[in-house]
């Protein structure tokens, strides 16, 4: 018959002991089934062996990859380390152009600034090139009736002629002349072999007359 002995200090231990007298050491359950003999090799379950060895193969595998990957926020050093680019400042120089080579580059076009219109001006009002001698000055509040002799004489205002004076006598067909304005007009009377007589009539609305009456005869010039 065998006899059980504590795992811990080999001490003979009483039929359905639980606790070691010698040592306190607690006996497991199974300290009476007999001990295996010395040298006889053990039957391990495969599926826990093949578990194991997957674990093993997996930390073998985490602690491969630790090594070969620098935690994060380790600086490498050395020829591990990536090589940076030279800064612009350290970069050689570019050669210069050979002597004569000329530059590929286009020239750079310049707009040409907006044509800028200039203002228009407002056309004057035609008077004669010079200041003619007036023999008469007239004024009225609209126009005027040319009783002109000779009647042929011709009648231009402010550079414009309008007919013969018998055309605006007033008399046998002949109308009145209106101005259509205020203002100062100067009137040319002219014929082919008399003396051109030049007069000015004034329009405004506080003339006494509505229509200057122009009572003139032209010199005739000798031969």
């Amino acid at each position: 018959m065998s006899v059980d002995l504590c795992p811990k200090c080999g001490n003979a231990l009483e039929p359905g002991a639980r606790v070691c007298k010698r040592c306190g050491q607690a006996v497991p359950m199974q300290v009476g089934a007999p001990p295996s003999a010395p040298g006889a090799p053990r039957n391990l379950p495969l599926v826990p062996v093949i578990v194991l060895g997957g674990g093993v193969l997996a930390l073998v595998l985490a602690l491969l990859l630790a090594r070969g990957n620098p935690p994060a926020g380790v600086v490498l050093s050395g020829s591990a380390a990536p090589t940076s680019a030279p800064a612009a400042e350290e970069r050689a120089p570019a050669a210069p152009p050979a002597l004569g080579q000329q530059s590929l580059a286009a020239p750079t076009a310049v707009a040409p600034p907006p044509a800028v219109a200039p203002p228009v001006a407002a056309a004057p009002k035609p008077r004669p090139t010079h200041t003619p001698p007036i023999e008469k000055v007239y004024e009225c509040r609209e126009g005027a009736i040319f009783g002109v002799d000779p009647e042929e004489a011709l009648i231009t205002i402010d550079g414009a002629t309008i007919g013969k004076a018998d055309d605006w006598d007033d008399a046998g067909g002949g109308k009145k002349y209106s101005f259509g304005g205020p203002g100062t007009y100067y009137v040319k009377l002219s014929l082919d072999g008399y003396r051109t007589a030049w007069i000015k009539i004034v329009v405004h609305p506080q003339a006494e007359e509505e229509y200057a009456d122009i009572d003139l005869e032209l010199e005739k010039l000798e031969d």
